[in-house]
Parts: structure tokens; C-alpha cells; sequence
């Protein structure tokens, strides 16, 4: 039985006679991005709203099974400004993957239009102003077709498990938009449950975020093809519509927004500030390698110290040493360390907790990095090439020295 908040939506429909789209879905912001492992257990996707069920549609002229007591279907989706990151997870009694690689097996399709095109017919050849093919897609993955241990023939690449869609992998790069491969997406089969967990590059989609959220919405579809037998698809479900022509016309798409706002270079949290939050999420990618491009602060197509150092010299505009982020490097900022007692134990440790280097702890080296940087009761940091910094006095230098020397004992006390 649909939940009570479909039932006004059909009486329109019955009214009308008329089949429309609906847009019902936000989605939010990533703190930071998802490990695409197929188990959709990070932290960051308890931020993200789950939709059930209940909204999905099972289309007539299927036949069905056991209905909605056969099937459960729960979606997520994240964003960030390199990637549209999505969570499908599917309980089944049977899961069946045996028949084919498009539709008729157990199968999760992706529907995006991030143009928001709303196209008659976006398949390849069939739009005049698209002689190359439309930017709207479907993809399908197969329950259990890893990439790694793929049964859909050759892998498109080594890291998605997409085999069919249309406009994206309906067949080789001469007959499709979509660059195969792009995507980073994989499927797993945990007794009754099958999922799918996918990285849509926004550059892949040819759409920015800035855009969708100028524009206000962007085409989105989610549809689950049931197998209960070994004889094709049984039903499908389609999230937000009764439309079964979402694999040829994005029109029908049903409409999503992106909330929040694109974030200012640094602020990898997207809350409006450059705060310790930040500086520790870019400490935690250059130590775990993972996190991609919107970590390389720098520009340099790595991600690296040097990174670590610009987001604090040139977004930050501030000192090595600054624990606080208040603008300057005095004393204060030894207070707020040694009180963590976190020197030289081991510890994971953030900036506000000393961890100046971007090496995870607190130790001698972040006195290094200090000291290197020069800072130590010089006032705010001059303005990107704005002037020379000052040399500090000596009895700077000697009070910093000395805060070195004790550090040590002052550890050993707290332990």
C-alpha cells in the first residue's frame, strides 16, 4: 500500500488522466566523500536522507510477484563539488542474475539529466541538436557484477561495474556520450541483500553544481528491475513516477536540488568557514591518500604537505603554529596545545590540538614547521604579496625556544 502522501498525488493523476513527474528529494552536501565499496557504512552517509519504499511505483503491464512484500528499496544521495554520490540498497528473496546483462536480471538503474534537458527521445542519434549524443543518461549494474569478479563479458574499465545504459554503456564510445569508465561504482550481494554504490564525476555528467543550484533542480531516477525466476524481469519499481520511459526520454525524470552552496576553495565541510575542521580533513587526505582533487589546494595535481602548508599561508592567510585560527602565532596558541597533552604520546592529534605539520600527531616536528614558518609574535601574516615579513626579535625566538626545550618534561608529566 503507498504511504498516505502518494494518495493526493494519484487522485491528481486519475483526474488528470495525465502521468507527471514529482520532485520530492534534497540531497545534501558531503562533509567528505564516501569509500565506493558497495556497503554504504561510512559516517557520512547517515547525513544523507533515505528515501523508501514507499515512494516507489511498481509499473504497470509488469507481472508481478509478491508485490511490495517481495522487494524492499532504500536510496541515498551525497554531493561535493567533484562528485554526485549514490547508496542503493535492495532486500530480496530472490535474487536472480543469471539471464542477462541489461534489465531482466536483479538490477539497479541510474537515471541523470544534470542539464536538466528534458529531452524527448535523449538516446544516441535521435535528438537533432544533439548529433553526438545527449548529456542524459541511464545506467544499469547488475546485482553482484563487481568489476573485478564481472560475469557481464569484458569490464568497461577496472573500476565501475556499469553494464548497459542508455547513451552511457549501451555500447562502445563511437555510439555513446557518456566517457566509459569515468564513474567509480560497485555492487555487493549480502545474503538477501544486493547493493549499489556509485561516484558520478559532475565533469563526466557535464554539469557543475554551481549551475544545478542557480538553476534550482537537475533530472534524477532511480528504478529497481525484480527477478524472481529465470525467466526476465518480473517488475520494476520507479522511484517519484509511474513513467516507464525514463530509459529514452528524460523529460520524465523526476526532479532533484542540491542543497546548500558550492564551498569557497578550502572550506571542505562547506559551512561557510575555514576552521580547524578543514585543515584536519586535508591532513587526514594527504596521510590516507584518498579524497581526490578537492584536497589540492595548491593546484599542483597532487596532494601533499605543500597543500597542507598553502591552505594555512595562503587560504588561511595566518601562521604555522596559529592553533586557534585567530590570526596571529603568540602564546596563547602553546596554552591551547599543552592543554590537549597530546606532545610526543602518540596520539592522533588535530591543528587545534598541535598537529601543525599535517603528520596526524604532536610532536617535535610541528615545532619544526613553526619554527620554519616564522611566525611566533609577529602579529597577523601580511597579506598574500603584501610587503616582507618581518624578522621575530631574538627574545621572541628565545621564549619559543625555551616552550621547545620544556615541552618534553611537560609531556612526560602528563602521562
Amino acid at each position: 500500500m503507498r504511504a498516505l502522501r502518494w494518495i493526493s498525488f494519484g487522485l491528481v493523476l486519475a483526474w488528470t488522466g495525465l502521468s507527471v513527474t514529482a520532485q520530492d528529494a534534497v540531497i545534501q552536501r558531503a562533509s567528505s566523500p564516501p569509500v565506493i565499496d558497495g556497503l554504504g557504512d561510512d559516517a557520512v552517509w547517515a547525513t544523507a536522507t533515505a528515501h523508501g519504499q514507499d515512494e516507489f511505483f511498481e509499473l504497470v503491464g509488469d507481472v508481478a510477484g509478491d508485490g511490495d512484500e517481495d522487494i524492499d528499496i532504500t536510496w541515498k544521495a551525497l554531493w561535493d563539488d567533484e562528485n554526485l554520490y549514490v547508496y542503493v540498497e535492495v532486500t530480496d528473496d530472490e535474487i536472480v542474475a543469471d539471464d542477462s546483462c541489461d534489465w531482466q536480471d536483479d538490477s539497479i538503474e541510474f537515471y541523470i539529466d544534470a542539464q536538466n534537458l528534458a529531452l524527448e527521445n535523449y538516446e544516441f542519434g535521435n535528438d537533432p541538436d544533439f548529433p553526438d549524443g545527449a548529456p542524459a543518461y541511464q545506467f544499469t549494474m547488475i546485482a553482484g557484477n563487481t568489476f573485478d569478479e564481472g560475469f557481464c563479458g569484458n569490464a568497461f574499465s577496472e573500476q565501475t561495474a556499469f553494464s548497459h545504459g542508455t547513451n552511457s554503456y549501451a555500447g562502445d564510445d563511437l555510439t555513446t556520450r557518456y566517457p566509459q569508465g569515468a564513474d567509480t561504482g560497485t555492487t555487493q550481494i549480502i545474503g538477501n541483500v544486493y547493493t549499489s554504490e556509485v561516484a558520478f564525476p559532475w565533469a563526466a555528467l557535464e554539469e557543475t553544481p554551481e549551475n544545478i543550484i542557480a538553476r534550482g533542480e537537475f533530472g534524477f531516477g532511480i528504478a529497481v528491475n525484480d527477478d524472481d525466476d529465470t525467466g526476465g524481469r518480473d517488475s520494476q519499481y520507479m522511484w517519484a513516477t509511474d513513467l516507464g520511459d525514463l530509459w529514452q526520454r528524460s523529460a520524465s525524470f523526476p526532479l532533484v536540488a542540491l542543497e546548500g552552496s558550492t564551498a569557497a576553495p578550502g572550506d571542505f565541510d562547506a559551512d561557510g568557514d575555514l576552521d580547524d575542521a578543514d585543515i584536519d580533513a586535508l591532513a587526514a587526505a594527504i596521510n590516507t591518500g584518498a579524497g581526490g582533487s578537492m584536497f589540492d589546494v595548491n593546484g599542483d595535481s597532487s596532494v601533499n604537505a605543500a597543500d597542507h602548508l598553502s591552505w594555512v599561508k595562503d587560504l588561511k592567510n595566518t601562521w604555522v603554529g596559529d592553533a586557534n585560527l585567530d590570526g596571529e602565532f603568540s602564546s596563547a596558541d602553546f596554552v591551547a596545545v599543552f592543554t590537549s597533552g597530546k606532545f610526543e604520546t602518540g596520539q592522533a592529534a588535530g591543528w587545534a590540538e598541535g598537529d601543525w605539520n599535517g603528520d596526524g600527531v604532536f610532536g617535535s616536528g610541528d615545532f619544526v614547521a613553526a619554527f620554519t614558518d616564522g611566525g611566533f609574535e609577529l602579529g597577523p601574516r601580511p597579506d598574500a604579496g603584501g610587503g616582507v615579513s618581518a624578522v621575530p626579535e631574538p627574545s621572541s625566538w628565545t621564549m619559543l625556544l625555551g616552550l621547545l626545550l620544556l615541552a618534553p618534561r611537560s609531556g612526560r608529566r602528563r602521562r
